[in-house]
């Protein structure tokens, strides 16, 4: 219970065992306030107050010593420990010490549940091993809130301790600024069995397991330092929230200030309240202390005139909190007043200085006025009633000039006011640079135009050399009967600051159409492919010529350019009109038309006359005819053989003389009028011989009587022309090439004399020169009778015709015109007689056998 003040070392124990150092008050030594060292061991320091030590608060340098629940305030070092197995419990380290908790070459210390606060350091570990550090409050620190400096391997533990607010921490991390420093590593950070390490104020991330441990480790300055098991939730608030909303009323003679008292937390209550004061708005003093029930106090001990600036600091359970608001008043019950003279509100300006004048009176006295430019930092004008704003950038700015007497009574003028540096923005509705082309005599223009600071004021137009006139705000204007060609037109934009823009537009009138000319296809074209180039000529004089479309019958433009031809492809057949237009710069168009042809099937033709592979015996007349639905006939010519073509007219028959026997051929070919051709071939024959028998069977005598007639021809025949006459008998025909046969419909008669005429044509039509012969059928024989014939004639082989043959068995018998008998005589020898006048008789002896012929050949 012993208060020591202004000396060395307060207390002193040296090799002292079982002393008690217990509610004590030490204050201003120059060297330690409480001393423990040497051989001392089971030395008790608890509840006293250290304060103002120029070296160490509490020095333990012994073993087995415990310091607990004392309270050390602006020491150089407040706690330091340089033995082992110390216990260092409960203490309150704060004020501005040096070292909240130093320890230096120590081991096994155990330092618990100490609050340190408002230190440079909170609490260090020097070249120490094996100290467990858990379960302390560790604030506000300037420098590091724990600082290791130790062998690597030291194997401190620290955990379960809270850190808030040091090294210039806040609640958010910067990695430029960390809680602790381990410098060497080789310490835990957390509990070993619990797998818990310390809640750091600044590290408060995510936890998806939810099992109270941030998800990521805490890193530490130093190497390789972190603790692996940051905690989420602390088991003790911040305690440095201070007092807020600090307020002042002045009355004529009095003061009063109220505030709101901070929420720390469940179980942290207000202690007291300590009030500063000064009168120069910094260095306040303490003023008074009050109960911390209390959040209202008077202060009577003021002067009218005098101005009077104000804080609180609660004192809590733990720590001192951080200072309330600052305020200011003076005994005083008046505001000031104040106006702004220029600019007026709504004023703009064209340049980036503008200066504020304003005036300001009190019934006592004004303390200054406040200037703040568009809500940022109120400027400290002094008495000063005007001020200038340089560099004010583009835009609405608004001014607030507060008027403050000694008591902190205000009163607040405004003004609003802009400042436009750039001309409005403003330009023609046109693309490009070149001259806006219209074909309208009669031409609105219009011009985009703003100006996103003070706005658009006016609009002023010009055409040509002509002067500028006003018209208002409209973003057009119609100018009526401009004459073709080019014109000059200028518009300025004023803005409400005075800054004005121009922009012009060069525009070119032109009313009149293009010329345009198809000079191919011509109209009435023919075509018999379907791909037609069309090909055209088009001028302009005025804006030119921007392009060209094209088109056929009812289908859609088709824009090609400035080219001046086109192939249309695969037109179908039949009639086509073909469009071409033209469109100048202007928008001024033409259009015009060419009807074509497309006709891809050729001519329809026949020819009558020749025949295919027809035969003629003479020249003939050409028959044929041609036919085209679409392109109509064109042209028709022919040649036979190899000779020259010769014209005709549409079915236009000719006359073909004859040239030659033997085969021809015949060229005809037709074209219509889009070129198609039909060419045919007639292949006939010239034939003017005339036709022959070659041979014909039978002849003579003893023909049986089925024969049938066989004539060979020297030629093929018209088979419908040749007639065979035997004795007006009926028969079938049969050809064989040019050999025919004549088969009799019935047997012919026995000894019976035929003769056979044939008439008829070759195909050509030749005649057959007639042709005639006989034959002579053969005897019905018996087996008792034979057949006798014989040929009679002079001795010049002319053959004896009608003379008498008498037979000895009184048989008699003539001699035809050929010279030729025969007759059937009984069986057995016999004799003839030949008489005719002028010849002598001649006879012949001969036997006839039955059933047989005897031939007695010449006679």
């Amino acid at each position: 219970d012993d208060i020591i003040l202004n000396s060395y070392n307060g207390i002193r124990i040296v090799d002292s065992s079982n002393v008690s150092i217990v509610d004590n008050h030490l204050a201003r030594m120059t060297n330690d306030g409480i001393s423990v060292s040497g051989t001392s061991a089971d030395v008790t320091i608890r509840r006293n107050v250290v304060e103002d030590m120029l070296n160490n608060g509490i020095s333990l340098s012994s073993d087995s010593c415990s310091a607990f629940d004392n309270e050390v305030v602006e020491c150089g070092y407040g706690i330091r420990v340089s033995g082992s197995g110390n216990i260092i419990k409960e203490n309150w380290a704060r004020g501005y010490n040096g070292y909240g908790i130093y320890v230096t070459e120590g081991s096994r210390n155990r330092i618990m549940d100490n609050i340190v606060t408002r230190n440079t350091y909170g609490i260090a570990v020097i070249i120490s091993t094996r100290n467990v550090i858990t379960g302390n409050y560790i604030g506000k620190s300037a420098s590091f809130g724990m600082d290791l400096y130790c062998n690597s391997g030291s194997s401190n533990i620290i955990h379960s301790n809270h850190f808030y607010y040091n090294n210039g921490t806040d609640g958010s991390f910067d990695p430029e600024r960390i809680q602790a420093r381990d410098l060497n590593g080789g310490n835990i950070w957390y509990d070993e069995s619990a797998h818990r390490g310390n809640f750091w104020f600044d590290w408060r991330g995510n936890d998806n397991n939810e099992d109270g441990i941030v998800d990521l480790s805490y890193t530490l300055m130093g190497r390789d330092s972190r603790d692996p098991y940051p905690i989420l939730n602390p088991d003790i608030p911040d305690v440095f929230v201070p007092p807020w909303g600090l307020t002042a009323s002045p009355d004529s003679d009095r003061i009063v200030l109220q505030w709101y008292a901070p929420w720390i937390g469940p179980g942290i209550s207000i202690k007291s309240y300590q009030l500063y004061r000064s009168e120069r708005g910094g260095g306040e003093l303490y003023l008074t202390s009050i109960p911390g029930s209390e959040t209202t106090y008077t202060d009577f001990d003021v002067r009218p005139g005098r101005a009077y600036w104000y804080y609180v600091v609660a004192l809590n359970d733990i720590a001192y909190t951080n200072r309330s608001n600052r305020i200011k008043s003076s005994p005083d019950t008046k505001r000031p007043s104040v106006s702004i003279d220029f600019p007026k509100d709504g004023t703009y300006f064209n340049t980036s200085s503008v200066e504020i004048l304003y005036t300001g009176s009190d019934n006592i006295a004004l303390d200054r006025f406040e200037i703040v430019l568009d809500d940022e930092f109120p400027l400290d004008n002094g008495l000063w009633t005007n001020v200038t704003f340089d560099n004010l950038s583009e835009g609405i700015h608004h001014v607030d000039v507060t008027a403050f007497d000694l008591a902190e009574h205000q009163r607040t003028a405004s003004v609003t006011f802009t400042v436009d540096l750039s001309p409005p923005f403003i330009s023609f509705n046109v693309s490009g640079n070149e001259p806006l082309i219209t074909g309208k005599t009669d031409l609105e223009l219009s011009w985009n135009a703003y100006d996103p600071v003070s706005g658009v004021k006016d609009f002023r137009i010009s055409l040509d050399d002509s002067s500028y006139s006003s018209i208002g705000i409209q973003t057009s204007y119609l100018f009526h009967d401009l004459e073709p060609g080019y014109h000059d037109i200028r518009v300025q934009a004023y803005d409400m600051a005075g800054n004005h823009r121009n922009d012009s537009v060069r525009i070119l009138v032109d009313p009149d159409k293009p010329h345009l000319s198809i000079y191919h296809p011509v109209n009435g074209y023919m075509n018999n492919t379907g791909d037609v180039l069309v090909a055209w000529t088009g001028t302009d004089s005025g804006s030119g010529v921007k392009g060209y479309s094209i088109r056929y019958d009812l289908g859609d433009w088709i824009d090609i350019g400035i080219v001046n031809e086109y192939l249309l492809r695969d037109l179908d057949e039949g009639v086509h009109h073909i469009y071409v237009k033209a469109l100048d710069l202007a928008g001024n168009e033409v259009i015009v038309s060419s009807m074509i042809i497309v006709d891809r099937t050729p001519p329809l033709v026949n020819i009558q006359v020749p025949e295919e592979n027809g035969l003629y015996s003479e020249g003939f007349i050409l028959e044929w005819t041609a036919s085209d639905l679409l392109s109509g006939i064109g042209e028709a010519m022919f040649k036979v053989d190899n000779g020259s073509y010769r014209i005709l007219g549409e079915g236009e028959p000719f006359e073909l003389e004859y040239t030659s026997d033997g085969v021809h051929r015949l060229v005809l070919e037709v074209r219509d009028g889009a070129g198609n051709s039909e060419i045919l071939t007639r292949q006939f024959y010239f034939d003017t011989r005339k036709p022959r028998v070659v041979s014909a069977l039978p002849t003579g005598r003893d023909v049986p009587v089925d024969t049938s007639v066989i004539i060979e021809f020297s030629e093929q025949m018209n088979t419908s022309s040749v007639k065979v006459d035997i004795n007006d008998l009926d028969g079938s025909y049969e050809w064989n090439g040019s050999n025919l046969t004549f088969v009799p419909s019935s047997i012919l008669e026995y000894d019976t004399k035929y003769s056979i005429q044939v008439t008829g044509s070759d195909p050509a039509g030749n005649r057959l020169s007639p042709f005639s012969w006989y034959f002579i059928t053969e005897v019905n024989l018996t087996k008792l009778s034979g057949l006798v014939r014989g040929f009679i004639m002079d001795v010049n082989g002319t053959p004896i015709a009608n003379a008498s043959i008498r037979f000895a068995s009184g048989e008699r018998t003539y001699s035809d015109g050929d010279g030729w008998f025969s007759i059937i005589l009984p069986e057995g020898d016999n004799h003839l007689i030949i008489s005719f006048p002028g010849y002598r008789e001649t006879k012949f002896d001969f036997r006839v056998k039955g059933g047989e012929i005897l031939d007695l050949g010449d006679i």
